[in-house]
C-alpha cells in the first residue's frame, strides 16, 4: 500500500464526540491544525465534513474505547481518509487495537486526533510490516 507523506495533503485534525441530541458517536473532520485554545471557542473551528461508517460494518454509529466492531470502523474511517486509500484488514485491525481502543471510554469522551499523528502510525507500521515485525 502505497502511502501518502505528510508534505502532500492539506492538515486537518479528527475530532471524535457523542451527539446526545443524535444519539450516536460522531467523528468530524476539522480544517487545519487548530491549537488548544482554539478549542475554547469551538464556533472558530471549521469542521469540514463527518466521517460515515462503511455499510461493511453494518452500524449505525461509530464507537472507541474498547475493541470490537464499532472501533474497527472507526479506525477503518479514520485510515481511509487520512491514507487516502482503502485500508487492509491487517492495518485497519492493528490501528484498532494499538489506537482507537484506548481513546477513552467506549465512544463517551472526546478525543482528538491529528492528520499528522495517524499518517505517521501507518508510516511506521508499513516499515515494520516490510521488516517483518508484522503479522
Amino acid at each position: 500500500m502505497k502511502l501518502i507523506e505528510p508534505s502532500d495533503v492539506a492538515p486537518r485534525l479528527y475530532r471524535g464526540w457523542y451527539d446526545e441530541a443524535r444519539e450516536r458517536c460522531v467523528i468530524e473532520v476539522i480544517d487545519g491544525e487548530p491549537t488548544w485554545r482554539d478549542f475554547q471557542t469551538p464556533s472558530s473551528l471549521r469542521v469540514v465534513r463527518e466521517l460515515v461508517p462503511d455499510p461493511e460494518f453494518r452500524i449505525h454509529s461509530f464507537t472507541w474505547g474498547y475493541i470490537g466492531t464499532g472501533p474497527l470502523a472507526t479506525a477503518h474511517a479514520v485510515l481511509e481518509d487520512a491514507l487516502g486509500v482503502t485500508p487492509d484488514r491487517d492495518i485497519r485491525s492493528d490501528f484498532c487495537d494499538e489506537v482507537v481502543a484506548f481513546l477513552c471510554d467506549y465512544g463517551r469522551v472526546p478525543w482528538l486526533l491529528s492528520w499528522r499523528q495517524v499518517v505517521r502510525w501507518a508510516q511506521s507500521w508499513a516499515s515494520n510490516a516490510r521488516q517483518g515485525d508484522r503479522k
